[in-house]
């Protein structure tokens, strides 16, 4: 300290002013005739750092708070948005299907009035089939998503009690049936539903299947797991489709499918009932051939020792 820095120092400490805690050049003390003076100017300086610093992570942190805080939200309510487009979406779809068989009825009821004829009769009977058709069809959905009580289920038989009655369907449309079934493979489930899950795989195939060509069936094991796999030759699922077709409602060809009476709610209930089973369902193409696979959880020990039943239908 030079003596002018000094004489202040003194000057100060005998005559402090209030201050807070280092705002100061100096800090003095008194004890007796010994004054102790100490230069507090770098400590301030490196207080008033830290203070800054702490002012500035806080801000940083408060507005990383805040985006973490959005992001978060987001994710929490995208589901619920998603769902609640979801039904949006089906509540929509589902009135624009039932839409078109009951303007035909109307329009049928009405002509019956002026020019009575078998064929507008024949007209509200084939509707109302549909409708009813539709409506089972929504009922299956809604109840397949609630698959509660699970029991041991052979599969093997189950898969093969599914898919004999469609020979003869099969053969009508000039198709043939291919089983190759592993005997003794259980699964844990609702055996009508696993039959309900069979019977629209192959009933898909054979409507995209070739003339002449074979509709297979196939149930192995392979590692830890149960595959299922339905294969079919013939009308490959539109490239980028593979998920899609798993929607309700979903049709490649809407004009051609609700001609046969269809409403594009088979695989989105093949959908359901895998998932209530904790399965897992993906199509694909390749080679001219699409194939549709489920993949099963095995049983655990404890399943194992219940006794294992086959569906009913």
């Amino acid at each position: 300290m030079d003596e002018e820095d000094l004489i202040a120092a003194v000057e100060y400490s005998m005559h402090p002013e209030p201050d807070f805690l280092y705002t100061s050049r100096y800090v003095s003390r008194r004890q007796g005739s010994m004054i102790t003076i100490v230069d507090t100017a770098e400590v301030a300086e490196h207080l008033q750092e830290i203070l800054w610093g702490s002012l500035l992570l806080g801000a940083v942190l408060l507005v990383l708070l805040w985006f973490g805080t959005r992001w978060l939200i987001l994710v929490m309510t995208r589901p619920i948005e998603e769902n609640l487009e979801m039904q949006k979406r089906f509540v929509a779809d589902a009135s624009h299907e039932l839409k078109t068989p009951l303007s035909v009825i109307m329009a049928s009821a009405e002509a019956m009035e002026q020019d009575p004829q078998p064929r507008w009769l024949q007209a509200i009977i084939t509707e109302s089939e549909q409708m009813n058709h539709l409506i089972t069809s929504l009922l299956d959905l809604s109840r397949s998503n609630g698959l509660k009580d699970k029991q041991p289920v052979n599969l093997s038989e189950t898969v093969e009690q599914a898919a004999l009655p469609f020979e003869s369907l099969l053969y009508d449309r000039h198709l043939s049936l291919a089983l190759d079934l592993e005997p003794g493979l259980t699964v844990a489930g609702a055996p009508e539903d696993l039959i309900r899950l069979t019977g629209i795989l192959i009933d898909n195939a054979s409507r995209h299947a070739d003339p002449g060509t074979a509709v297979s069936v196939s149930l192995k094991r392979e590692k830890d797991r149960i595959l299922l796999r339905v294969t079919d030759t013939g009308e490959a699922i539109p490239a980028g489709e593979e998920e899609r077709i798993f929607d309700r409602f979903y049709r490649a060809d809407a004009s051609r499918t609700r001609a046969e009476g269809r409403y594009g709610l088979g695989l989105a209930i093949a959908k359901n009932i895998t998932t209530g089973h904790h399965a897992d369902i993906r199509a694909w193409s390749h080679g001219g051939q699409t194939t549709f696979q489920v993949k099963f959880e095995p049983l655990s020990e404890k399943q194992k020792s219940r006794p294992s039943q086959t569906g009913t239908g």
